[in-house]
């Protein structure tokens, strides 16, 4: 069989492709019962299905294909599509979360025909892929000030937007991977051993009694507010630990 190519969307790239674990499940899949979704094409560009494709060609059968009306909005297509396919972390969300919102804003990796497209800001960006504005900031920096590969690992699940953002900002570009993939130090009782005091709590710090209060401060937000004050919540505690 001819392998045909096919020029990629920029919306196709929104999400992450599968890794090497949930592409061998999807291939094998494949294998035994066929393709049961169309790769979907907008204006003759692949906007999903990328995955499906390449294991089509990898095995050697036909690709189904579908094309979406040209009226359509390709990446509000691809956002429901993934949003409801892919078990993304909230890191990796926030990473797409933050191309959207580049998109309206005009940011320098995008093109003409992305910048034409009705995107949304930040905020948007944020609700719909249920994820903070604080996490979309970081996402923001990684893309921004991050090397290649640290913004890979962000969008592979291998390490969190926050901690990533930590580094970029703070670690030159040939350095933050190794930083980002330091093994922890663990002492006798497998417990990670810290060689001075963590000065960035203040004496007496308990992570547990902070969750509590910010629990107390959650219960007393307006109703309209509480599902946003659940998500920061969880992650100023990813922080923390």
């Amino acid at each position: 069989m001819i392998k045909q190519a096919y020029e990629e969307h920029d919306s196709a790239g929104l999400f992450p492709m599968m890794d090497a674990e949930q592409y061998s499940g999807l291939k094998e899949d494949i294998e035994l019962n066929g393709c049961k979704e169309d790769i979907v094409l907008w204006r003759g560009k692949i906007i999903d299905g990328r995955n499906r494709l390449k294991a089509c060609q990898e095995i050697g059968i036909e690709a189904p294909f579908t094309e979406l009306a040209d009226d359509a909005d390709p990446w509000e297509y691809v956002i429901s599509a993934n949003m409801h396919r892919r078990h993304l972390s909230a890191s990796q969300r926030a990473m797409v979360a933050s191309k959207i919102a580049d998109l309206k804003r005009g940011g320098d990796h995008q093109s003409e025909e992305s910048k034409s497209q009705n995107c949304v800001l930040v905020e948007d960006a944020a609700k719909s892929l249920n994820v903070s504005e604080r996490s979309v900031t970081s996402a923001n920096q990684v893309r921004e000030r991050g090397s290649d590969e640290l913004i890979e690992a962000v969008e592979s699940g291998s390490i969190s937007v926050a901690k990533a953002a930590t580094i970029a900002k703070s670690t030159p570009k040939k350095e933050q991977l190794s930083k980002a993939t330091k093994p922890k130090r663990m002492n006798a009782k497998g417990r990670e051993y810290k060689s001075k005091p963590d000065e960035s709590k203040p004496e007496g710090f308990s992570l547990l009694g902070f969750r509590k209060d910010l629990l107390q401060l959650t219960a007393e937000v307006p109703e309209d507010s509480k599902h946003h004050a659940g998500l920061l919540l969880v992650e100023i505690g990813q922080d923390l630990e």
